[in-house]
């Protein structure tokens, strides 16, 4: 009886529970795999389904077979590629999940490098771009995040 109670609850719970673990063993992967840090890790899996369904997809996940390496043909191995190239630039920039999180959302609008593009001969990335990004990095280090206290709550934050 007991058994047949925690078998139910364990399928009533799985569509839920399944892709929060997923995301945690994907977040743990990359963290390794790229040398970035967990909640870098995290700000990408949450910020990229694409990434997420790719990576997490059972006809790649569960295959022991040899794949495609060829990033044109195979998803996966172009997400391989576009996160070898993210980790790149937020190490090499010191980025932190905050500030992956912000450039996610708004490289496009600010005319920085967008993190999942993926450069190739017919559409590379403009020294611009990297520009932008480089200028983003030295405005941050230049003038740190200060708490502003509500002039109307001043014991407030």
């Amino acid at each position: 009886m007991a058994a047949d109670l925690y078998a139910f609850f364990l399928d009533q719970i799985s569509p839920v529970y399944q892709p929060i673990k997923e995301a945690e063993a994907l977040e743990a992967q990359l963290s390794a795999a790229f040398g970035i840090s967990v909640a870098i890790a995290a700000v990408l899996v949450t910020d990229l389904p694409e990434l997420f369904n790719s990576m997490t997809d059972p006809g790649f996940a569960t295959n022991n077979k040899p794949i495609n390496p060829d990033p044109n043909q195979f998803p996966p191995a172009l997400w391989y590629m576009k996160l070898a190239r993210m980790a790149y630039v937020i190490t090499q920039f010191n980025l932190g999940a905050a500030d992956v999180d912000w450039l996610l959302q708004n490289a496009v609008l600010v005319n920085a490098i967008d993190l999942t593009a993926y450069p190739s001969a017919a559409a590379p990335i403009p020294f611009s771009d990297w520009e932008v990004l480089n200028n983003l990095c030295i405005f941050n280090r230049t003038y740190k995040p200060q708490t502003i206290t509500d002039p109307a709550n001043p014991g407030e934050q």
